[in-house]
């Protein structure tokens, strides 16, 4: 997969558990258990109304808007990259897994045909440790990422790696009672901060938010919106 901005891949940790959350939810009130099919998420500008942010138009870039597909078992299939119009995408990712059910991999095309393979090395609970962008050309590593997670499988620290494995940068995360980004902190290789991203999220800061505001230092950057597609 190309390399881009960090914050964007939390939107796919974030959905892993918005499957089972909305079936809880849906438990409680004595109804049928909705199952995901597809999670779409815009990027908007934003314009204040009434000193609040809203809503503006569709941010056009390669991470801007993405859509992971789910099987009715809640296994994520597929993450789309698409344009502005949502009519087209710029490629997709098709994940892999082993015979137990954890994510392994991943295949990046263009045109249908694969340009990246990511390979993922797991920890003794299945989280992803290592992850590897593996140039289908040439089968020489472009970039990476190591991972270290606390001890309720909240991803805390994230190493970005060069073509030669080594850490030059770190992102850690602090989250909120559900288990949701609250605040990004980029960090140089001395632990000083370097940038600083802050979300908050509506209706509720949990794993089923619809709108995250998002500040880049201090500044009111963005929101993004996810509507959610389910099988009937």
């Amino acid at each position: 997969m190309k390399k881009v901005f960090w914050s964007i891949s939390l939107v796919a940790l974030v959905v892993i558990s918005c499957s089972s959350e909305r079936g809880k939810m849906a438990d409680e009130k004595g109804e049928t258990p909705l199952k995901i099919k597809e999670v779409i998420t815009r990027h908007y500008t934003f314009k204040m109304i009434g000193g609040e942010p809203k809503k503006d138009s569709i941010k056009e870039c390669f991470s801007c808007n993405q859509g992971i597909e789910y099987n009715k078992q809640g296994r994520e299939l597929v993450l789309r990259f698409y344009k502005a119009d949502l009519d087209s995408i710029y490629g997709y990712e098709i994940y892999k897994y082993n015979d137990w059910g954890q994510k392994i991999g991943s295949d990046y095309y263009e045109n249908d045909s694969v340009v990246t393979s990511n390979v993922y090395e797991l920890d003794s609970v299945g989280n992803i440790k290592i992850s590897k962008a593996i140039d289908k050309k040439t089968g020489k590593m472009l970039y990476g990422y190591r991972h270290r997670y606390d001890e309720r499988g909240n991803l805390f620290e994230t190493g970005n790696l060069n073509a030669e494995g080594e850490v030059y940068e770190y992102y850690r995360y602090a989250h909120n009672e559900f288990g949701v980004v609250t605040t990004e902190e980029i960090v140089d290789l001395e632990g000083n901060p370097t940038f600083e991203i802050k979300y908050e999220y509506y209706p509720e800061p949990d794993s089923t938010w619809v709108d995250q505001i998002t500040y880049h230092n201090g500044k009111l950057s963005e929101i993004r919106h996810r509507d959610f597609l389910y099988f009937n």
